[in-house]
């Protein structure tokens, strides 16, 4: 199809992240289609992606701007050997601050402990220090256990002693009390009925011992020292609650240990288990993996040694090469793109914006729109103003290209649907006069659909038009 349509294919590159790499290739004829076919739904100016370099290139169809082809090749191919350039050096990297004889020293010791049983060794050795470790564990936590409890008897012990002891001198407290008070009171009448003692009765009890209220016997002062016996309590207290405090103190601190050894304890517990489920075979074959690892570093790195094709060289030359071929493409497209805005803002007055003042289109596939004393965008603008200004670009371009006899377009245009947006039926109408005398000027073959009105097919010769009527299909 390429050569059917008098195209070249466009040079280009792709990074291919699976493979580590970038990659040359050419796009084929279905890559220009954005270039033959024009519809009201697209947001780009040209083909169907806005901004990207692929539009860029479909650009190059129209102006066949000398130096453009030669431009896309060497950029193309400056990525490419980049890339190469970037895989040596990420290569390279891997090594770190090692050298080709670390890598062979450590796997000649990796090999060594293969076949040694090295390996083995260890993990067995591992697996039983982390059983021993786990036993031991296991018999201070038990002694833990053993030590609160007994403690906690004590704390228990020793805190209802404690009670018996604050009772005990509370008791003497009150009797000191009681006796004191007690002991000083001199009745003279009967506590109940309040009658008056006599004489008789006083003196009995001054000279018989005996009570004057109750007739018994007056007992002598207790033989027991209250005083003394609080004093003795009381720093029998102190002692007990220091005691108290330190036994707490240390059970506190028993279980804060206990805590502690027992999440020692899982985390033994788990190491055995993986100890125990890895198994002397899986150290083997991480060992071996870390050998395989090794060769393979070593051999891409060899590779790339001795397989140096001088890509930085070629970098450097391609860079020259596109910065010159760049220069020369924009000093040919400067005149022709000049050409193109002027046709442009002409065309688009005739389609119905009167109000565009100039045109400025660029070699990135952009244009700007000078119009009503403001500058515009063509993503800014509405969508029937967007249609317009594809369709006047597109002819424009072919007149330019044209006139300049440079343009590389085939001549085969599609235009899907030009009056689908909100195009007043005289701008159609005149659209699709500019059309008809574009097909006059211009060596193009044009396919136009569209739904209008009858009087708009006065520019085509009835053989030329292809017509359904209401309710019926146009195949």
């Amino acid at each position: 199809m390429l050569d059917a349509l008098a195209l070249e294919p466009i040079a280009t590159s792709r990074e291919m992240p699976s493979q580590n790499r970038t990659v040359l290739y050419s796009d084929g004829w279905t890559a220009y289609t954005g270039a033959f076919l024009f519809d009201s739904d697209s947001s780009a100016l040209i083909g169907e992606h806005v901004g990207s370099d692929f539009t860029q290139r479909l650009l190059q169809v129209f102006l066949g701007i000398p130096w453009a082809t030669t431009l896309f090749q060497a950029r193309a191919a400056k990525r490419v050997a980049e890339s190469q350039v970037q895989s040596r050096r990420r290569a390279i990297g891997k090594l770190g601050d090692q050298s080709v004889e670390d890598l062979q020293a450590r796997l000649a010791e990796t090999r060594r402990k293969i076949a040694d049983g090295t390996a083995r060794d260890q993990a067995l050795a591992k697996l039983a220090s982390a059983k021993a470790k786990f036993s031991e564990l296991s018999l201070k936590v038990s002694g833990l256990q053993t030590a609160i409890f007994v403690l906690s008897s004590e704390i228990s012990a020793g805190e209802d002693g404690l009670i018996q002891k604050k009772r005990v001198l509370l008791a003497c407290e009150e009797e000191l009390a009681a006796s004191k008070f007690l002991g000083r009171l001199n009745p003279t009448c009967c506590p109940r009925c309040t009658q008056t003692f006599t004489e008789n009765r006083l003196n009995q009890e001054r000279l018989s011992g005996d009570c004057s209220v109750c007739l018994s016997p007056v007992q002598a002062e207790s033989a027991v020292d209250y005083e003394a016996l609080k004093e003795t309590t009381k720093k029998d207290i102190k002692k007990s609650e220091k005691l108290l405090s330190a036994v707490k103190s240390k059970s506190v601190e028993f279980a804060a240990e206990l805590v502690k050894t027992r999440a020692d304890l899982d985390a033994t517990a788990e190491e055995v288990a993986k100890l125990s489920g890895r198994g002397t075979a899986l150290e083997e074959q991480t060992l071996c993996l870390e050998a395989a690892r090794i060769e393979g570093i070593l051999e891409a790195v060899t590779k790339l040694v001795g397989s140096d094709t001088g890509e930085e060289a070629a970098v450097a030359v391609l860079a020259a090469a596109t910065d010159e071929a760049k220069r020369m493409v924009e000093a040919s497209a400067e005149a022709i793109l000049e050409r193109s805005s002027e046709l442009i803002c002409g065309l688009l007055t005739r389609l119905g914006m009167k109000d565009v003042e100039r045109v400025v289109l660029k070699r990135n596939a952009s244009i700007e729109i000078h119009k009503g004393g403001g500058k515009s965008t063509f993503t800014k603008l509405s969508a029937g103003e967007r249609l317009r200004v594809r369709i006047a670009t597109i002819i424009s371009l072919l007149q330019a290209s044209e006139q300049s006899g440079v343009g590389r377009h085939p001549g085969l245009l599609i235009i899907d649907s030009p009056a689908k947006e909100e195009m007043a039926d005289a701008n159609v109408e005149e659209m699709l006069g500019a059309l008809s005398e574009l097909s006059k000027d211009v060596n193009v073959q044009l396919f136009v659909a569209f739904r209008g009105t009858k009087r708009a097919l006065e520019h085509f010769e009835e053989e030329r038009c292809l017509l359904a009527k209401a309710g019926t299909t146009l195949w």
